[in-house]
Parts: structure tokens; sequence; C-alpha cells
């Protein structure tokens, strides 16, 4: 692994740890809430990569990156 691949494979766990934080922030029936001062940025993340579903609940996905990380 080079110098290049080591930054991007640390900015993607970087971005997967974020991704998760928020992801973990959800109400009993499954739907996402973004706390106070993040980034909308992040919510709009999670929906392109398939963690949240168009109407806002979180998705089989979610549950597996969560798992990576211990949240």
């Amino acid at each position: 692994m080079n110098v290049h691949s080591s930054v991007m494979a640390s900015e993607t766990a970087v971005s997967e740890i974020a991704l998760a934080k928020i992801l973990a922030h959800h109400y009993g029936d499954g739907t996402v809430y973004v706390p106070r001062g993040t980034p909308r940025a992040l919510y709009r993340s999670c929906l392109r990569q398939g963690f949240i579903s168009a109407d806002g609940f979180v998705t089989r996905r979610r549950r597996k990156l969560l798992a990576r990380y211990d949240l």
C-alpha cells in the first residue's frame, strides 16, 4: 500500500465513523434524527449510500456499518 492509498483508506474510515455516529441517532421506529450542529451533508451522504431509506428510516445496511464500529 502506498502513502496515497493509506491516506485514502484513512479518509474513508473517518467518513464511515462520522456516518455511523449520525446513524446511531434514531427513534425506536427506525426514523433517523439529526442532532443539532450535525452537518446536513452527513445525512445526505447516508441517503446516497443506502444507510437511510428515502422516507428517512434506517436500513439493514446501516446495522452492518454500526456493528463494525460498535455503536
